[in-house]
């Protein structure tokens, strides 16, 4: 396993031994974690003090295979995320302070109570995180790169008024502006825009009548060509101003 929780490590099977007779120190000077987005995953890069040497509070085991061949491992414990790193992720790795190396690496110390009290979230003030390529999500590319600072695209938004410039003129100064609606864009003073956006709304509205219109005229048509019987009032009232010819028979 390549991590273990701090807070539980000492009391399960696989971690229980090693906490108490085989912890060790794994150096290190940045780390990686990954930041959930609606599509992807965007690694960022952490490090102590501008890029200082750390270590990581880890445990090692070890075991023969099938061949009788000896395996050795280790594990990191993690903790809680401090304010720099709860952004990106929900748990950070257990880095201790230098003067807690000797404690945590010491043979005869198997209080766990005292070994917790080592596996707390680092100083937050002393940390710092930067977005870098995915090209650290490739285990082949091992070089500087990897952990270059890049620039995050902000994602763009649409809307509805958006500046173009500011027009002056004497000693008075009109925003320009543009309106985008019903697929179409106006430019001007906010004035102008008022007035166009009206203009487009009685566009609007003289549209729906005209297409309510035409509904009730094919509606007259068909019941009076089939001379279906009485209309409503509502329908009587569209027949006799749209509908060409009139129904015999209306209520």
């Amino acid at each position: 396993m390549i991590n273990a929780r701090s807070e539980t490590a000492h009391t399960l099977p696989a971690f229980r031994d090693a906490m108490k007779l085989r912890r060790c120190l794994v150096p290190a000077d940045a780390f990686y974690e990954w930041k959930r987005t609606v599509s992807t995953k965007q690694p960022f890069c952490f490090e102590v003090n501008d890029g200082e040497l750390f270590a990581f509070a880890g445990l090692w085991d070890r075991w023969k295979d099938p061949n009788g061949q000896w395996i050795r491992s280790c594990s990191i414990l993690t903790t809680t995320p401090n304010a720099v790193t709860s952004v990106v992720h929900d748990r950070m790795p257990v880095i201790l302070n230098k003067q807690d190396y000797d404690l945590w690496l010491d043979p005869g110390m198997n209080n766990v109570e005292v070994l917790a009290d080592l596996l707390k979230p680092y100083d937050a003030s002393l940390m710092r995180s930067y977005p870098v390529s995915n090209r650290v999500n490739q285990v082949q590319n091992d070089d500087e790169n990897c952990s270059k600072p890049i620039e995050l695209e902000s994602p763009t938004q649409g809307r509805l008024f958006h500046s173009e410039g500011i027009e002056q003129s004497g000693s008075s100064v009109t925003s320009i502006t543009h309106f985008s609606g019903g697929g179409k864009s106006y430019g001007g003073s906010e004035s102008r825009k008022r007035q166009l956006f009206r203009t487009r709304r009685e566009e609007d509205v003289n549209e729906s009548k005209s297409g309510f219109a035409r509904s009730i005229r094919q509606r007259g048509r068909h019941r009076h060509s089939r001379r279906t019987g009485c209309l409503d009032r509502r329908s009587v009232e569209a027949v006799r101003r749209y509908c060409p010819t009139r129904c015999s028979r209306t209520a």
